[in-house]
């Protein structure tokens, strides 16, 4: 979603029709919340499925770009002979497909979100429906409206979904919008290129720091969102940790190692903390501090990994599995 707020925010004059999925019912390739964007020109940005139903999404939203009414649609690909399809897509899944025009309240929404995202503030969009399913409201709230205000409290305890309304005998979708999670990688060597890489395309904001300016060229790293290139004294300064980040420590040098990793302990505890090499070797770095339990050593899911891309696999798979463990948890 972050992508395509980018997009937003930087053409808010544009024709765009927002698709999002509000329910799944059985198996789907995404869940609720995913969205996608669709242009006059029947181009698009993001996905809802492996590919079995954008074309029809599309088509169907080639309407609204001039009548501007939103609209909910249902498919059911449970069918693995559904002829309807035509291509027996059998995924399983009903989905149900909300498309709006991206104008007017949708769109200052979007931008209110953009703005606050890019802040690190969560925000929850809800939507009301009717009982026939047609929208009756919607708002947006902070995540620290949660604290103060009853109904944003409400809504921040559901997961993202649709949900039935009670006081209107009608539903309630509920999406919350999170900011991208911070990568902090720590060593700017050719095996961070591809974790920073893997991981910028999978939805992390990524910042690399290293000491050596051979290493910290934005050739090297053009996916970063940030490249921070000066000693690790400095770069300390310069940066600020939340329990929501995520680091991996990756320069190769022990001493270098042992001074990253005692200054993000102090820092407080992070979300995830990686360090490349054989456990062994961080409990050296650690000098007999007990591991916190956030602290992955060895880094990355046992995959047998060989060679500096598939350890990327390894480490970003490993980060996206806590972080989806974590909102399960949560919900």
């Amino acid at each position: 979603m972050n992508q395509l707020l980018e997009m937003i925010s930087l053409s808010p004059n544009m024709p765009m029709v927002l698709a999002t999925i509000i329910h799944v019912d059985g198996s789907a390739y995404r869940k609720e919340g995913a969205s996608m964007l669709i242009f006059p020109d029947k181009s698009k940005l993001g996905l809802l499925s492996a590919g079995c139903l954008e074309a029809d999404v599309i088509e169907r939203a080639s309407e609204f770009f001039e009548f501007g009414e939103r609209c909910v649609l249902h498919f059911d690909m449970a069918n693995e002979d559904d002829l309807a399809w035509g291509r027996g897509a059998g995924c399983n899944g009903r989905l149900t497909i909300l498309l709006e025009p991206v104008c007017d309240s949708l769109l200052s929404g979007l931008l209110f979100t953009k703005k606050y995202l890019d802040t690190r503030k969560a925000v929850t969009r809800v939507i009301r429906f009717t009982h026939d399913m047609k929208v009756s409201d919607e708002r947006f709230f902070l995540a620290d409206e949660s604290g103060i205000c009853l109904e944003a409290a409400t809504f921040w305890r559901l997961p993202t979904g649709l949900h039935p309304d009670f006081k209107t005998g009608g539903f309630v979708f509920v999406h919350h919008l999170q900011p991208k999670p911070r990568l902090f990688v720590f060593g700017g060597g050719d095996d961070a290129i591809p974790v920073a890489s893997l991981a910028s395309k999978t939805g992390f904001d990524v910042t690399v720091i290293d000491w050596r300016p051979a290493f910290g060229r934005i050739e090297r790293f053009p996916e970063a969102t940030k490249l921070l290139i000066e000693p690790l004294e400095k770069a300390f300064t310069d940066l600020s940790f939340s329990p929501e980040d995520l680091a991996v420590v990756m320069t190769h040098q022990f001493e270098k190692d042992e001074k990253i990793l005692a200054r993000l302990l102090e820092s407080g505890p992070l979300f995830y903390l990686g360090v490349l090499g054989p456990r062994e070797r961080t409990e050296r770095l650690l000098r007999g501090t007990p591991f916190p339990d956030y602290l992955h050593s060895p880094v990355g899911l046992a995959i047998g990994a060989r060679g500096p891309q598939e350890i990327a696999v390894s480490i970003v798979s490993e980060m996206i599995m806590e972080i989806r463990k974590t909102k399960e948890t949560d919900c």
